[in-house]
């Protein structure tokens, strides 16, 4: 299974999808009214590209609107450089206050996220609750040359939302996409 998306697309539109699914107008709609047709729910590859997308646009919002609590407070430590405490659950809110300030835009251009393989379940470990492990090619032009990793993403489900829990980056991006190595690298 390949999805493929390019950040220059419009990634509000893939990014709202994958946060809020589709809903009717905001006068009308009641929670869980969908016109009698179920929303789609985005999958777990949907929302990594989503993240990746958001990302690389410099949407803080929604790329903090898509990590779990314990990622929002991981990324705020390792990026914030202020002297103000990282709240124990930070929000999203906070979270992107802290990225718009600290961090940066990753590198390159023309950033393109394909998921490659498919998805695996992952058990619980000493530090992330069970989830799904998704396999996303990131490939970009730096300095005239394209490049490529390969991202191992933890994703956990939150009510009807999927979630980043955990990433790993994996430089050797022409080894196998297996389910064995994908649980091996996020366990």
């Amino acid at each position: 299974m390949i999805r493929k998306i390019s950040s220059s697309l419009a990634a509000g539109a893939v990014v709202a999808l994958a946060v809020t699914g589709c809903s009717g107008s905001a006068e009308t709609a009641q929670p869980g009214d969908h016109g009698g047709i179920s929303a789609p729910r985005p999958s777990p590859q949907d929302a990594a590209v989503a993240y990746y997308t958001a990302e690389t646009a410099g949407d803080w919002d929604a790329y903090c609107e898509l990590m779990s609590v314990p990622r929002r407070k991981l990324l705020m430590e390792v990026y914030d450089e202020s002297d103000v405490p990282v709240p124990a659950e930070p929000t999203p809110e906070d979270c992107a206050k802290s990225m718009a300030k600290d961090r940066a835009r990753p590198k390159g251009t023309g950033h393109t996220y394909q998921v490659v393989g498919e998805v695996s379940e992952v058990p619980e470990s000493m530090d992330h609750p069970p989830g799904v492990g998704v396999w996303v090619m990131k490939e970009y032009t730096l300095d005239g040359e394209r490049g490529r990793t390969l991202e191992a993403v933890l994703m956990v489900q939150d009510g009807d939302k999927w979630l980043v829990d955990n990433e790993a980056d994996n430089p050797r991006a022409d080894e196998p996409t297996t389910s064995r190595r994908l649980v091996a690298i996020l366990s």
